[in-house]
């Protein structure tokens, strides 16, 4: 099925924004369940006063299409957003979704 989704988006590559901020319990279940056919994450730390940021790092180890960036200051959720969306831009992704 992962391949007949490609194949519906007629080979674009595709990236999904995920903004965090405190999420330290779900992010590693998020990040997880991305499925095989998105090419790139970008995952947004809208710097969280969590350990989220080390979650993300964790996972990134073993998941070599997540993209981590972290705020110095916490800017909410649209500028993470907007973030991750001008990332996936300068990368050239075709199509890009948040999953928040």
């Amino acid at each position: 099925m992962e391949e007949g989704w490609k194949l519906c988006y007629r080979e674009k590559n595709i990236g999904i924004v995920v903004p965090a901020y405190n999420e330290a319990l779900l992010i590693g279940d998020t990040l997880r369940s991305m499925p095989e056919f998105i090419d790139k994450i970008y995952v947004v730390d809208d710097c969280s006063k969590d350990n989220t940021s080390e979650v993300i790092g964790e996972i990134l180890k073993k998941d070599n299409r997540i993209v981590s960036i972290r705020h110095k200051t916490n800017k909410g959720v649209g500028a993470a957003i907007a973030t991750g969306y001008k990332k996936a831009l300068e990368e050239g992704i075709d199509i890009t979704a948040v999953m928040a």
